[in-house]
């Protein structure tokens, strides 16, 4: 159902063989081959009956999260030519197209160790049927670029012959990396081996536990390099919370309210790039509404006396261009966060495999089930093996633990700065609270001052007012004193005349 997102053919060659074998001399010869097709394997596959000493399938992809560089039915032929365990089919399911790399690891076990399995035997290609099978998948991550890194995984399936000494593999991408030390493994062993001398039992075997590092050691590769990647990301994006400590009105708030150390308790002196001119020119403009401040003459609004002095409107946009540049700093801090947090998440997972692998074979070459087809020389040289390889990977689990607990540290320190940015923003908001409360006081004062104005006008209105009054109804001819013409003389000084038609007008016209 999911073919078409775990299966891309392309056309390139993205399927390589590489074995281990004897010629037609018996002189033993390592082989490499690239696959063109199915036709192309069919043909590799059907060359040679017999199974080599060692087989290395390398089956990769175009790049980390893309399907794998095969078709289904290639795919289908190596694992049942081989007669892969059915487990790994889990672990070839986590390998379909993605957007985000897969994080999680498996171990499984499918051991043929039974005198019964000898029915499964297959003599013409040197199989007993007694076999050892696991397979696991691996977390690695690599820098592709500077400050770019890839999470990759390999799959790995694992089968060792246990009368026969032979061993096969098959790796699902990894990239090349594994392949190539693989490789060379291989050809610097070579000379050291007797060509013509039968491989033992114990030899094989041990043989199979350094391939088994080489794979382990890559999980274990590039975490140094990472966590040095991360800590200097954190450095640069921190020394604008640890520069605004001192150096920003936020600073009267902070550190009067919290424990937060300042540049001088810092071991090394803050890395200020592209920021710096934005904190110093903040810092010059604020620096005298700051000493205004903590004068006292501005405590709170109840107390203030006269008028404020009013903030640069360039002082104010540098704060909140601030405010947003401390949010956003915040917000990559988190990301980064949550980043370690999924790389610490790897390591664990990784390291599970490992100790599962070192208590596999511990608990095998101490069982009865393994050591019945071994003789006593062949057994105390597989322990001998076996006590080597999980001293190497207790070296392994320790380097893993120790990238684990530097990235912790990591993770602690951008959540403690974390915190301090929370208080530059909460600083901010407070600062931001009171230049709102000045301008609105501001226009308090300059409201009161137009009210006043109102009132004066609105008193000489009412003063002037009668007397305007009378004129009016004066000047309007409604009433007259005396007759008209007349000075009002005589016995009609001091009677008031009213003209009945001038009235009517008026009060229709008030009406």
């Amino acid at each position: 159902q999911n073919a078409s997102r775990i299966f891309q053919w392309t056309g390139k060659n993205l399927v390589y063989f590489s074995d281990l074998d004897t010629d037609e001399d018996g002189v033993l010869r390592h082989y490499q081959r690239s696959i063109q097709g199915l036709v192309d394997l069919q043909a590799h596959l059907n060359a040679k009956q017999s199974a080599p000493h060692h087989r290395f399938i390398h089956i990769t992809s175009k790049w980390s999260r893309s399907p794998l560089g095969c078709s289904q039915h290639e795919m289908d032929l190596i694992l049942t030519n081989h007669q892969v365990m059915a487990s790994f089919v889990e672990i070839l399911l986590k390998f379909q197209r993605r957007e985000t790399p897969y994080a999680l690891t498996t171990f499984r076990i499918e051991d043929h160790l039974k005198p019964s399995f000898r029915q499964l035997a297959l003599k013409p290609l040197n199989r007993s049927g007694i076999r050892l099978q696991h397979c696991f998948n691996v977390l690695g991550i690599e820098e592709y670029e500077t400050g770019s890194w890839s999470f990759r995984q390999v799959g790995v399936y694992h089968s060792f012959d246990v009368q026969e000494a032979r061993s096969t593999w098959v790796f699902l991408k990894g990239d090349f990396t594994i392949k190539t030390r693989l490789t060379k493994a291989l050809e610097s062993a070579l000379p050291l081996m007797n060509p013509k001398a039968p491989k033992s039992t114990s030899h094989s075997f041990g043989e199979t536990l350094e391939y088994h590092l080489l794979i382990l050691q890559w999980c274990a590769e590039g975490w140094a390099e990472y966590a040095e990647d991360m800590e200097s990301k954190r450095r640069d994006t921190t020394v604008l919370a640890k520069i605004s400590l001192q150096q920003t009105p936020m600073a009267l708030h902070v550190s009067s309210t919290s424990g937060y150390p300042t540049t001088d308790n810092f071991s090394r002196e803050p890395r200020i790039e592209a920021d710096f001119s934005l904190i110093q020119s903040l810092s010059r403009r604020v620096s005298k509404f700051a000493a205004f401040k903590s004068s006292g003459l501005f405590r709170n609004t109840s107390e203030r006396l006269g008028r404020l002095p009013e903030p640069p409107q360039a002082m104010e946009r540098d704060i909140m261009h601030f405010a947003d540049l401390a949010f956003k700093k915040l917000q990559t801090l988190r990301s980064y966060a949550v980043e370690i947090q999924d790389m610490m998440s790897r390591i664990e997972n990784n390291a599970r495999v490992i100790e599962s692998i070192a208590t596999r074979y511990h608990n095998l070459v101490r069982s009865r089930t393994f050591t019945q087809y071994l003789n006593e020389e062949h057994i105390s040289g597989c322990q001998e093996y076996v006590d080597d390889f999980e001293g190497q990977l207790h070296v392994i689990l320790g380097s893993l633990e120790s990238f684990r607990s530097r990235l912790r540290t990591i993770h602690d320190q951008m959540e403690h700065e974390g915190d301090a940015f929370n208080h530059i923003l909460q600083a901010h908001t407070m600062f931001t609270a009171d230049m709102y409360a000045q301008s609105t006081l501001r226009s308090a004062d300059s409201m009161n001052d137009k009210t006043v104005s109102m009132h004066i006008i609105t008193i000489f209105t009412l003063i002037f007012l009668p007397g305007t009054f009378v004129a009016t109804i004066f000047s309007s001819g409604i009433l007259t004193f005396g007759q008209d013409g007349e000075f009002g003389f005589g016995s009609d000084m001091g009677d008031w005349k009213k003209k009945p038609s001038e009235t009517k007008a008026e009060v229709l016209m008030a009406g």
